[in-house]
């Protein structure tokens, strides 16, 4: 029996996992399009960074459409650069997206 519920719950993990790494993210433009979003809803979006504050191991990136990215890679200066990013919504204190992946489109 332990074994059976072992087994579901790790093919109850994977399939979450698969979502969420399959699904199309929403593309998002602006600020007031998070408005409609649920937590954890998987967004793309991009745009110039026009700030950039690094505070231990997270780095705050804003965009010229006011949107904020957090991002927990590597130290990389991203200022003034186009970037795109594909992250997770999270509307904890501010809105915000939680980067998963970036990509410099220069």
């Amino acid at each position: 029996m332990n074994k059976l519920s072992l087994f579901l719950t790790l093919l109850g993990i994977l399939t979450l996992i698969l979502i969420l790494n399959l699904s199309k993210p929403i593309e998002i433009n602006s600020q007031e399009e998070l408005k409609g979003l649920i937590q954890n809803q998987k967004v793309q979006v991009s745009g110039k960074v026009i700030e950039q504050k690094d505070y231990n191991k997270i780095t705050f990136l804003t965009l010229n459409n006011n949107l904020t990215l957090t991002y927990s890679g590597s130290h990389f200066n991203f200022l003034e650069k186009n970037i795109q990013a594909t992250g997770t919504y999270d509307d904890f204190n501010y809105p915000k997206i939680k980067v998963l992946k970036i990509k410099i489109i220069d």
